[in-house]
């Protein structure tokens, strides 16, 4: 729970990045926006509020994870220990992943 609670304290912006990552694994991509070159012109955008396209097959609990990191309002995002309940409740939620009978989890 340290690790945690050392985490939680990030600051707002590692969201974004957090949200950022998701994207990549969902989207199988490196770069968030082909068409735009420079960093600087990457982070007026995104000031903007211009977001990356979220695939049409992300999970559901995926999208709306990366658009709650995503938000303008620093003070709207979840923090760490909100996204691993949440990442840790999408797991269990796919069959596969259910504990079984007289496991530990």
């Amino acid at each position: 729970h340290a690790l945690i609670s050392s985490i939680a304290k990030l600051p707002p912006a590692t969201l974004t990045s957090f949200g950022v990552l998701l994207w990549e694994l969902v989207a199988k991509e490196t770069t968030v926006f082909p068409d735009i070159e420079s960093p600087y012109n990457i982070a007026l955008q995104v000031i903007e509020g211009k977001r990356p396209a979220i695939p049409s097959n992300t999970p559901e609990d995926f999208k709306n994870l990366m658009l709650e990191c995503w938000k303008n309002d620093p003070e709207e995002r979840p923090d760490f220990a909100d996204i691993e309940k949440k990442l840790a409740a999408y797991y269990w939620s796919i069959p596969e992943n259910e504990p079984q009978p007289g496991s530990n989890k």
